[in-house]
């Protein structure tokens, strides 16, 4: 994994202030998830910088069809029922903030994220948080076969997002993707 010196809020605001809409998407982390509280306190941390920013935030939720073949429901999760957002991170954005519903772990597939974010002037960075750092995440971030064998799907990468993020505010693993083109993967929130 390659990490760039120096820090993502920093990157951001940065971009911010050459005229760059950054665009959010807080993924999966829904339900009773306990997630360590130095993970959550980052994310709180980082939601709070994006609201000062101005920066449109997306609440990516996974709702599995039941009797989803081959798919390991994540533990925050109950097939073919999604749990909502984390109260702790929810109420640090406003009310109408969009809630995407994604069947699949890549957020992209079967949704409207490519238009949505374009309608709200995110058109090259994407900042990416949340649950599960070699799954949902990942295939959001960078895309990939959904399961051993199968066809690659698009992430944002693919579509043309250079993904920021730190392992601060992902959970698990996030080697096999923080180190491709087009991820920015910061030493420090």
């Amino acid at each position: 994994m390659t990490l760039l010196h120096g820090s993502l809020m920093g990157e951001m605001t940065r971009l911010i202030g050459l005229g760059t809409t950054v665009g959010v998407l807080l993924i999966d982390e829904q339900g009773n998830f306990n997630g360590s509280p130095a993970l959550i306190g980052s994310q709180r941390h980082f939601l709070a910088f994006c609201a000062s920013m101005r920066c449109p935030v997306w609440l990516v939720e996974l709702d599995p069809p039941s009797g989803m073949a081959n798919v390991v429901v994540p533990a925050n999760t109950v097939q073919g029922r999604a749990m909502k957002t984390l109260v702790s991170l929810r109420s640090l954005v406003p009310d109408d903030t969009p809630v995407l519903r994604k069947s699949q772990f890549n957020a992209f597939v079967g949704t409207n994220l490519v238009a949505d974010l374009a309608g709200r002037g995110v058109n090259s960075h994407l900042a990416v948080l949340g649950h599960e750092g070699s799954c949902c995440v990942k295939q959001t971030a960078v895309g990939g076969p959904p399961k051993p064998n199968a066809v690659p799907l698009v992430g944002a990468t693919g579509y043309g997002f250079t993904v920021l993020s730190t392992a601060s505010i992902v959970s698990g693993s996030t080697n096999s993707w923080s180190g491709n083109v087009n991820v920015g993967f910061y030493s420090q929130l």
